[in-house]
């Protein structure tokens, strides 16, 4: 996922994925505080809520900047 990104609706936030990968059937969680990452949990490093508006919704664009899939709050 190496050049993947999340942003939040404003995108004011983004999330750059470092050299990653998902491998098949496998899930990882996106935390958006501070912590150590690990194969399955990855971490944002805000000391705040990123998603703190009603609706707010997780964009995922792959390397190339398409839009691969979103998910509201």
């Amino acid at each position: 996922m190496t050049g993947w990104k999340i942003t939040d609706n404003s995108t004011k936030y983004k999330y750059h994925f470092s050299e990653f990968t998902l491998s098949p059937r496998i899930t990882v969680t996106l935390y958006t505080c501070s912590g150590s990452d690990t194969d399955t949990e990855l971490y944002w490093g805000y000391n705040r809520s990123v998603w703190n508006n009603g609706g707010d919704t997780a964009w995922l664009y792959d390397a190339d900047g398409n839009l691969v899939d979103r998910m509201a709050k």
